[in-house]
């Protein structure tokens, strides 16, 4: 029913307004799209590189991520304070980034190479692995850090900081919430039909 101005009425617009606040729902509620760890290592000092600390960890991790069957490309200096690794299997395309953060305190990420935003998405952008890939990915990083004996006091999260208080000591299946694209096709939907 519309207003008597010809607008759409304060219920129609209640709608609309609810519609896309769930569209804008905080990222908590979005599709997991990296699985971050925590954990303490001492790792030697690397022959090639002092800048930044890490090399030797990453590239004996890349190392031991090929020996496990994922294709991965020479490591790079990540923004000066760390080593990325790009990892293929299949038509996924991943990044795992390592940065030391304190003395004996390292944080590592596992991500698609690739996401799009949500104006990507809602054009049928598609980040460049799901987050079944990150995770089989980050079993794959945790085996390798243990095996390199590189992984005391490990927290994994999803999506965060992984913090005392918001952690596992294991890598968590995700927990594959609608994501943004879904509910902007359902509010259309609501709003056209």
């Amino acid at each position: 029913m519309a207003s008597n101005d010809g607008g759409p009425s304060r219920l129609q617009s209640a709608r609309l307004v609810a519609a896309v606040a769930e569209l804008v729902r905080p990222l908590d509620h979005a599709m997991p799209t990296s699985q971050n760890l925590r954990f303490a290592a001492t790792v030697p000092k690397d022959a090639e590189f002092d800048h930044p600390a890490g090399a030797a960890l990453m590239r004996r991790l890349s190392s031991e991520l090929a020996a496990a069957g994922w294709s991965t490309d020479e490591m790079d200096n990540w923004r000066e304070c760390g080593w990325s690794v790009l990892c293929r299997r299949g038509s996924s395309a991943l990044e795992v980034v390592v940065s030391q953060i304190q003395d004996g305190q390292w944080m590592l990420q596992v991500s698609p190479q690739r996401s799009p935003g949500l104006i990507g998405s809602l054009f049928g952008g598609k980040p460049s692995a799901s987050p079944g890939d990150v995770h089989e990915l980050a079993v794959a990083v945790h085996r390798a850090l243990s095996t390199l004996q590189y992984l005391g006091n490990p927290q994994w999260r999803w999506d965060g900081f992984p913090d005392e208080k918001h952690s596992t000591s294991e890598h968590e299946r995700p927990n594959t919430v609608c994501s943004s694209a879904t509910r902007f096709t359902a509010w259309l939907y609501w709003v056209v039909g």
